[in-house]
């Protein structure tokens, strides 16, 4: 369900960008090139979760990086594409990074 929902988001705000704010056409193109690895992603996650449940007669609850899909980007994305080295569009922010923030004042 959260992938779908983050599908609608995603195909949402790259329509009314077009419809509304005149951003090219094309930028209707990216959101297959972005959307469907996650899809594809979250399908072999899906098959191998329902073979470790029919194996085991369990089901599994073990959790890492995969499950919750917190490695979900777009860097290679058409969108994303930037020549800065330190954060690039499309990168995610990283536990460091939010562990940085927490300790800062602002």
């Amino acid at each position: 369900m959260n992938t779908g929902i983050q599908d609608a988001h995603d195909l949402a705000w790259k329509f009314a960008a077009v419809v509304n704010d005149g951003a090219p056409l094309a930028l209707l193109d990216s959101y297959e090139a972005e959307r469907r690895p996650v899809g594809a992603h979250v399908l072999a996650l899906s098959n191998t979760r329902l073979a470790e449940t029919t194996q085991t007669e369990a089901a599994p609850v073990e959790r890492d990086a995969s499950t919750i899909q917190l490695d979900v980007g777009y860097g290679g994305s058409a969108l994303a594409r930037d020549d800065r080295v330190a954060v690039r569009a499309g990168d995610r922010a990283s536990a460091r990074s939010h562990a940085k923030c927490a300790n800062r004042a602002f």
